[in-house]
């Protein structure tokens, strides 16, 4: 691989390549036709990538990194936020370059891939999991069944992050991802902490998401 281009600048290729085979499928786009749409040169995308198969291996590993750069620390109402912020900038970013078709798609084609990603995903829900009970122990969150929190991130937050969803609802990406991270918040924090949710340092990583997220909507 060319040394010249950095880890940022692979994941956002992947993202870009990510959006082409969310729209048209694994077998319906050629190599050069991915080539082409990332406005590389054949040549190129080779140097990067061996194959389809290498890219989507690739596009699964940096999603492995995502996940487990997430720390969780229990260390103080600041620490906890601190944890909840990135771990829903890395599930908001997983959603949203990870549709049903594309999870369809790589169970068909990939199986060992599609199992490999799973497995990240369950482990990354059971540090979640494990997080949130000691945090409820120690009073920052509220006592509920915390695994909803897990099915609202793959079925509401899937639902919601799309143009068409925030086209017909008349917002925009912004206010969609505040307001579902003000949700957030509301669901998890017991109620002496819950004027934490209104203090702007809570939401001082939102600017990088949709940094993040520039090319999807």
């Amino acid at each position: 691989m060319p040394a010249a281009i950095t880890h940022e600048e692979m994941s956002y290729l992947l993202v870009k390549i990510f959006f082409i085979f969310s729209e048209q499928g694994f077998d319906n786009i050629s190599m050069d036709e991915v080539a082409k749409r990332i406005n590389l040169s054949k040549a190129t995308l080779y140097k990067y990538f061996k194959s389809k198969e290498d890219i989507v291996r690739r596009m699964v590993d940096d999603h492995f990194d995502h996940l487990r750069e997430v720390k969780f620390d229990s260390g103080g109402i600041d620490a906890v936020l601190e944890s909840v912020s990135w771990a829903y900038v890395k599930v908001v970013l997983t959603t949203a370059t990870t549709s049903l078709t594309f999870l369809e798609d790589l169970e068909n084609k990939f199986p060992s891939i599609y199992e490999d990603f799973r497995s990240a995903l369950d482990a990354f829900t059971g540090r979640f999991l494990a997080f949130y009970e000691q945090v409820r122990e120690q009073g920052y969150f509220r006592a509920v069944n915390a695994r909803l929190f897990v099915d609202q991130a793959q079925y509401a937050l899937r639902a919601v992050l799309t143009p068409t969803y925030i086209i017909q609802n008349h917002t925009t990406l912004p206010a969609l991802l505040c307001d579902y991270y003000q949700l957030l918040l509301y669901q998890l924090l017991s109620e002496p902490y819950l004027p934490e949710v209104g203090k702007e340092r809570t939401y001082q990583f939102m600017d990088h998401l949709l940094e993040l997220l520039a090319g999807r909507f």
